[in-house]
């Protein structure tokens, strides 16, 4: 595969020359073996017949289904292309998760006062079900995404009609992993203007209150992106102080644009991940993207985000913001920076999506292998579902599924196997 050239954060300070600290090469080669390290686990497949005796010399192949790491995408439900079939089934054959880019929005579900509208998000939340793709909540709350009725409100007034927007958890509970509680709260600070510091502890009580099962995330910009390396501080500052106020944060959001000028060094976004790591919460990048009309750069930028978040323990998954070149949003807003999107219109996967697929080839776990005398069949996965196909000598294929969750020790599973 191709590697990135030596890259250098400082190119993000307008181009000052700086001296890196590790060779892209080398940080790969190390990701590689933390990797192996903390996303895979010893399965031991114990082969027996309905007797209990052990079935020797059974042929087994072990083919995942399911990631436990989240590779996902934005998607546009109102947009054209998510009612093409064919955008349908892209997309369940490169993601497994998958956010509402803005039909969830409190703009968009309650354009005007009291007139609610959920017509296209519940489009999208009743094919994601039927199609087994987990959702992302967009953000209940975002101060620089508000309808023209919002922005002048104040006092009860606003304290009112974010009650109301709370409806939506009640009408998604059981729907939704997570829901992003008040999006890019390090940037903009209308509701606490308006109301105090107290409503944001007050959001996170109570979307709790209304779907006690639902993760609740924090989410902003220039974290892992951006020239500002400090900004992580103080996002931790903030989230530290959110949760001594009683929020329960469940996951940390960091977007990832990065734009053509911004070239990207992945043991910096490794160190920011680090940082971040020490509140001791699951990390999600929530927004990745880059935009170059350069697509091997695209390439190679998508293979050092990725491997610098799939070889950290505490991310949990990439939600890429958007795949497909005619639902994707930085054509209409920021159009002098280039595309990011890794399928072309006419549905092929370009350079930047072959090397998407690679990576997720490369981190799936397709196994053959036959059990011994004991009965016994040892692998080592991926973490998450897996399919099991078992056929003893003289007899027929049998199907299983099983899990290969997170964990040190090997994971035994008796399969019972018929003659």
């Amino acid at each position: 595969m191709a590697r990135l050239a030596t890259l250098c954060l400082a190119v993000l300070l307008l181009g000052t020359a700086c001296q890196p600290t590790m060779s892209t090469e080398a940080f790969f080669a190390e990701a590689d073996q933390r990797i192996a390290e903390i996303r895979q686990r010893d399965l031991v497949l114990q082969l027996v017949d309905p007797a209990g005796k052990p079935v020797a010399d059974a042929a087994v192949e072990l083919r995942q289904t399911r990631h436990a790491f989240g590779f996902g995408s934005a998607i546009r439900p109102w947009d054209e292309p998510f009612l093409n079939p064919q955008f349908q089934a892209m997309f369940k054959q490169l993601f497994e998760w998958g956010i509402d880019e803005g039909a969830l929005n409190w703009i968009s579900s309650e354009p005007e006062p009291g007139k609610e509208d959920y017509y296209v998000a519940d489009r999208l939340v009743e094919w994601a079900q039927a199609n087994g793709i987990k959702l992302h909540g967009p953000p209940l709350f975002w101060a620089n995404d508000l309808a023209e009725w919002q922005k002048p409100l104040e006092g009860d007034a606003l304290k009112q009609a974010m009650i109301r927007r709370l409806d939506a958890v009640t009408r998604y509970r059981g729907k939704l992993e997570f829901w992003d509680v008040e999006n890019e709260l390090m940037h903009y600070d209308f509701f606490v203007e308006r109301l105090g510091p107290e409503i944001r502890p007050w959001m996170f009580k109570e979307v709790k209150k209304r779907d006690p099962d639902v993760k609740l995330m924090v989410n902003d910009y220039e974290i892992i992106a951006g020239a500002d390396p400090d900004n992580v501080e103080r996002y931790k500052a903030l989230i530290r102080d959110l949760q001594a106020q009683g929020a329960a944060i469940d996951a940390v959001g960091v977007q990832g644009h990065f734009i053509e000028e911004k070239w990207i060094d992945p043991v910096e976004v490794y160190r920011r991940l680090d940082s971040l790591a020490e509140l001791g919460l699951p990390i999600w990048i929530t927004e990745y993207d880059y935009g170059t009309w350069d697509v091997a750069l695209r390439a190679n930028a998508l293979e050092a985000v990725y491997r610098a978040a799939f070889s950290h323990p505490m991310v949990d998954g990439i939600i890429m913001w958007g795949f497909y070149e005619k639902a994707q949003w930085r054509p209409q807003y920021l159009p002098d920076y280039g595309p990011a999107h890794i399928v072309d219109a006419d549905w092929r996967l370009n350079e930047a999506g072959r090397r998407y697929v690679a990576l997720r080839d490369a981190w799936t776990t397709k196994a053959s292998s036959q059990s011994d005398a004991r009965g016994a069949v040892r692998l080592r996965g991926f973490h998450g579902d897996y399919a099991v196909t078992v056929t003893p000598q003289g007899g027929a294929a049998q199907s299983f599924s099983i899990e290969l969750p997170k964990g040190k020790e090997p994971k035994t599973v008796t399969l019972t196997v018929q003659p």
